[in-house]
């Protein structure tokens, strides 16, 4: 007959069998509270203590607009109808102006450009300029300059008579880093010759 256990004895509890569901939590339960909140807990949504701060403020930035005048700035809209002007020797020519923004003018480089709307073929000849104090009005920040000719480098083409040219304008530091620039697209309309005729042509 085997051994029995004697009547005080209590009998063995598994070690999977612990407390119920109001009883203690175990260690490997509750997560250790070492008194320093995570990044949940204080609602951050980066690494814990690090707040966003945003873009950095990087103060004015430059900016060029076009406008039209030759003797005084005009804001222009895109689409809009400019006159194509003539010169004494009959040169064909636009006369944009340019108004910047934000911009120490001292040894900058405006650039001007016209081409074909529709096919990007270049209509105008280069025209470059070294910015100076003296051949821009400055105003506070806002600086001016007009006076601006865009020369055809034909100086008549049936086709430059009416048509959709886009002006582009740049200032660089150097000819190398553009600072600002801005780009416009106009209707030349030419009020002296509407019927698109050419002396040269006639001759």
């Amino acid at each position: 007959m085997g051994a029995m256990s004697g009547c005080g004895d209590s009998p063995a509890v598994p070690a999977d069998q612990g407390a119920g569901v109001d009883g203690p939590s175990t260690d490997a339960d509750t997560p250790a509270d070492d008194g320093v909140p995570d990044a949940d807990d204080m609602g951050l949504p980066g690494e814990m203590g690090t707040p966003d701060e945003g873009p950095p403020d990087l103060g004015p930035q430059p900016r060029l607009t076009i406008g039209w005048g030759r003797a005084e700035y005009a804001p222009i809209e895109p689409g809009q109808a400019v006159e194509l002007v003539r010169g004494p020797q009959r040169a064909l020519h636009l006369e944009p102006a340019i108004r910047m923004e934000n911009v120490d003018v001292e040894g900058l480089t405006l650039i001007l450009r016209g081409s074909d709307a529709d096919t990007g073929e270049p209509l105008t000849e280069p025209n470059d300029r070294l910015l100076t104090p003296r051949n821009v009005q400055v105003e506070g920040s806002v600086s001016t300059r007009v006076g601006n000719l865009l020369i055809f480098e034909s100086r008549c083409q049936p086709e430059v008579i009416v048509r959709r040219v886009r002006v582009e304008a740049a200032v660089d530091v150097l000819g190398s880093e553009t600072l600002a620039s801005d780009r416009v697209e106009v209707v030349l309309v030419d009020e002296e010759m509407p019927d698109t005729q050419c002396p040269e042509a006639e001759e």
